[in-house]
């Protein structure tokens, strides 16, 4: 979207393009070594605490799959269901790790890696380019202005030529920064998706988490149903970033019909298992901050776990106010916090660019769009962000 988080190895990509390059990589680009990133699904559940959801949380609904079912009241009925289940998710797992090549992690890199090498030659060294000024622009961000400024001359001239390159080759094919970007986001994802939505399947929202998420989808769904278009009540609302279809179960769970639900994700990947999974839904896959368009408008949009996957984080929520309806609500989701995302960003700045914005900032944005900050979320650091998660609630004037 928690979505089952699966361990991939960050994606050190384009190591046999250096030698196309004409730049040599910093020392520190030189010395940089492989790491392991926690990455999580476009749209995972993430966190937060208002509203009291109108429906009861049950204890282990299950997480992608549907709806769950209520615990068994007899003994013999409930160790019969644990079984099947367990062995339903036994089955599941040594079918998706065979389609792995048997083992999850390393096939996630090898399809990556397959992905990369089947770019042209010039995007893959764009790519190759935007991931080295990524990782360098991360990690200035670290440093105090008195270490910035004992920073080695030829280390910040090689940075500086690297995206000078980058910026000429962009040029030459019409592309930006954050095209780059998708497509590191895009390979990424493609290669986890079959991973990630058949683990779902089986899997189950641990209770804390499963709260958040359904006060977030309470907001949405409350949009969508008080709305009125033509004179009948009923609206409709946008998951960005919806992955393999995390939310549809959740949003119908408070009264939001699959009919009234649409999902964009830039992973093809990702919105094909979201079809196989998910009848009546409308799935989109495309840039969202590029080629995506919806004449109809929406009364509810929700960010669930994606919004830090963008590249241009002010744009996104410029886009998707301009979807909104007036009145129509924006809900910003991150069940796990906005600390955990900052963690992503630190482990793996090629992906994530930033963390999530702060109150301020989107006091900030809401007053050029048009939109109130009608709750904001918690801080970086915060005792609230680990206890709630980060979600705020924007809402777009009449």
């Amino acid at each position: 979207m928690t979505r089952v988080n699966i361990l991939l190895l960050v994606p050190l990509l384009f190591l046999e393009t250096a030698a196309a390059l004409t730049l040599r990589p910093s020392p520190l680009q030189q010395n940089s070594k492989p790491s392991l990133a926690l990455l999580t699904p476009n749209n995972q559940p993430y966190s937060t605490s208002i509203l009291s959801p109108k429906r009861p949380c049950r204890r282990h609904t299950q997480l992608f799959a549907g709806f769950g079912k209520p615990p068994a009241n007899d003994k013999s009925s409930s160790k019969k269901s644990n079984k099947s289940t367990t062995k339903k998710k036994l089955q599941v797992q040594e079918r998706i790790k065979q389609a792995y090549g048997g083992d999850i992690a390393r096939g996630t890199q090898e399809r990556i890696n397959k992905a990369i090498t089947a770019l042209p030659p010039h995007e893959r060294s764009i790519a190759d380019l935007y991931r080295k000024v990524a990782q360098w622009d991360a990690h200035l961000s670290t440093l105090s202005p008195e270490r910035t400024a004992h920073l080695k001359s030829q280390e910040v001239a090689n940075a500086e030529a690297t995206r000078t390159e980058l910026m000429r080759l962009c040029s030459e094919i019409g592309w930006t920064e954050g095209d780059a970007h998708n497509v590191m986001q895009r390979i990424t994802w493609d290669a986890s998706a079959d991973a990630k939505a058949a683990k779902a399947s089986v899997g189950f929202m641990p209770d804390h988490l499963q709260k958040r998420v359904d006060r977030a989808c309470v907001v949405i769904a409350d949009s969508v149903k008080s709305a009125k278009r033509d004179g009948k009540r009923g609206g409709r609302c946008l998951d960005v970033g919806c992955g393999h279809g995390t939310l549809v179960p959740e949003l119908t769970k408070f009264g939001v019909s699959p009919g009234q639900i649409v999902g964009v994700d830039l992973s093809s990947e990702m919105v094909r298992n979201a079809r196989e999974r998910y009848r009546g839904v409308t799935f989109v896959a495309g840039d969202f901050l590029g080629e995506y368009e919806d004449d109809g408008g929406f009364d509810g949009i929700i960010f669930c776990s994606a919004l830090h996957d963008l590249p241009d984080v002010t744009r996104g929520l410029a886009k998707a106010a301009a979807l909104l309806r007036p009145e129509g609500k924006m809900v910003l989701l991150h069940a796990q916090g906005c600390a955990h995302v900052m963690g992503q960003h630190k482990a793996n700045p090629v992906l994530v660019k930033r963390g999530l914005p702060s109150a301020k900032e989107l006091e900030v944005i809401g007053v050029e769009l048009g939109l109130e900050l009608i709750h904001a979320p918690a801080e970086l650091g915060s005792t609230k962000d680990s206890d709630e998660g980060y979600l705020a609630i924007l809402r777009k004037a009449a």
